[in-house]
């Protein structure tokens, strides 16, 4: 199914939808039964946030979506009301109270036409989706102050094999609110890839290499291997 292009226009000023993959707001309406339901605070003390992740039914084919708020620590949030294979619908307080959100892309969803050297490749980012929601918020001034946002990447039979962590902080706003032309036409490219330019490898590298360009707009990013893994290629690899 093909999506509508974003805009140069409406990229920067128009107020849109946010969409669903980062799980602060989804594609539907959430129903009052949904939202009587009380977000689910998750102690990670004792434990980690990884074996949290892994604990989830099916984590190795539905997304997981877990976010802690400012002025705590050792607090997972989950507000899920709906997981599907690339996204997950979250009830959520004011976007701009959450400090770093975490959600899951799993291998086992990768799309059948990227060869078995680009799956982690083609999972391991920021997808077109989930940048159009983070946008989608800045636009609409839901989000105004520095996030962090890891991506934990699983493999088939459900456990982490890594994180890929975005930092868009102080400087990334600055350059954001000011319009900087360089900034806004990396962005909109990103959100305007469409589902058929990421489901061949050279597609999957253009696309990682274009979300790399963040990073000369004040976007930090830091890859963390799981234990047993290393980052090599571009990728998570078995040690």
């Amino acid at each position: 199914m093909r999506q509508n292009k974003i805009s140069r226009r409406s990229f920067i000023k128009k107020s849109g939808t946010a969409l669903a993959g980062l799980g602060l707001l989804g594609t539907r309406k959430i129903t009052a039964q949904e939202k009587s339901t009380e977000l689910n605070a998750i102690s990670t003390r004792g434990t980690s946030a990884m074996r949290v992740i892994e604990s989830y039914p099916e984590v190795n084919k539905k997304e997981v979506s877990l976010y802690k708020l400012r002025g705590t620590s050792g607090i997972l949030i989950d507000g899920m009301v709906e997981r599907t294979t690339h996204n997950t619908t979250t009830e959520t307080v004011h976007p701009d109270y959450v400090k770093s959100l975490v959600h899951t892309h799993g291998l086992l969803t990768a799309e059948p036409t990227v060869s078995a050297s680009h799956k982690v490749k083609s999972r391991m980012y920021l997808s077109p989706q989930d940048l159009r929601a983070y946008f989608s918020h800045l636009r609409q001034g839901t989000i105004t102050k520095p996030i962090v946002l890891h991506l934990a990447t699983i493999n088939e039979h459900g456990k982490v094999i890594g994180y890929t962590s975005v930092l868009f902080g102080k400087k990334f706003l600055i350059n954001y609110y000011k319009s900087d032309p360089q900034l806004i036409r990396v962005a909109e490219r990103l959100c305007n890839t469409l589902p058929e330019e990421v489901k061949t490898n050279s597609g999957v590298d253009k696309y990682n290499a274009l979300l790399l360009e963040l990073k000369n707009h004040g976007a930090i990013f830091k890859v963390t291997p799981a234990a047993g893994y290393i980052y090599r290629n571009q990728s998570f690899e078995k040690k």
